[in-house]
């Protein structure tokens, strides 16, 4: 699926001196979450006129170089918000980047790296304005921070309940109609808000990398589909319950960098 690699986590970790004054205010800690950069498609349908495309050299659901210049000046922009925080030298201490283990959002975090952490004094080590700061992540399957592939019983149980509930199955007869269009354009299944979205990526990337996307889509794209897109993301976390299995993990870990 395309949401597979949405998420990537910096965490930038400065320590100040306490002070006693309410009137003073010092950063102690900053947590910055963010998407990889843009990407050639991840996937494609029966009938894309691109599916022979092999986007070499960089190939399938890896960044274009749009991509890597936004998140190289992402990197930039938290240099310029937080140098006089951070100072000059990069610091295990100081500074901890976790990324999903997929190749565009491990890339992404490499570049954020490179524009916030340019090599100065010492730790210049060659004619290179680069230095190597590490990437952390976890395998897919063990993710339960940023991505949460782990398989989970209740969210599974929960989420079905969701999607099988009157207010749902009602909202899906509202884009039958579009759902029904897609089918006999794409080739492909398009029963639900997940296979919209997958759909949508495609289209979106495509239309990204400038290539030319089928006249059937001038009448959806993108203006009808986003919505019912837009709804997938939601749909995970529809309920109370669904958000904290979904998202407090991650909540939970915020939260305890304060303590």
């Amino acid at each position: 699926m395309a949401l597979a690699s949405a998420l990537f986590i910096v965490l930038i970790i400065v320590g100040v001196h306490s002070s006693s004054s309410l009137d003073s205010k010092e950063l102690l800690l900053v947590h910055v979450i963010s998407r990889h950069g843009a990407r050639t498609p991840v996937d494609t349908y029966p009938n894309d006129p691109h599916i022979n495309e092999t986007f070499y050299p960089v190939g399938w659901g890896q960044l274009t170089n749009e991509g890597k210049n936004d998140m190289f000046q992402v990197g930039q922009c938290l240099r310029q918000r937080y140098n006089f925080f951070l100072g000059d030298l990069y610091s295990s201490g100081v500074y901890y980047a976790q990324s999903t283990d997929v190749d565009r959002t491990i890339a992404s975090a490499q570049l954020i790296n490179a524009g916030l952490w340019e090599p100065k004094h010492d730790q210049k080590w060659s004619h290179l304005n680069w230095q190597p700061i590490p990437v952390h992540y976890e395998p897919l399957d063990d993710d339960m921070l940023l991505l949460v592939r782990k398989t989970c019983a209740q969210y599974q149980i929960a989420l079905r309940n969701v999607t099988q509930s009157k207010p749902i199955q009602e909202k899906l007869k509202l884009y039958q109609e579009l759902f029904n269009y897609l089918e006999v354009n794409t080739g492909s299944s398009v029963k639900d808000f997940d296979d919209l979205l997958d759909l949508y990526s495609t289209l979106y990337a495509e239309y990204s990398f400038n290539l030319t996307l089928p006249s059937w889509t001038e009448n959806i794209f993108p203006h009808k589909v986003y919505e019912p897109t837009a709804f997938s993301f939601k749909l995970r976390a529809y309920n109370s319950f669904l958000t904290r299995l979904k998202g407090g993990v991650l909540l939970r870990k915020i939260i305890d960098d304060w303590t």
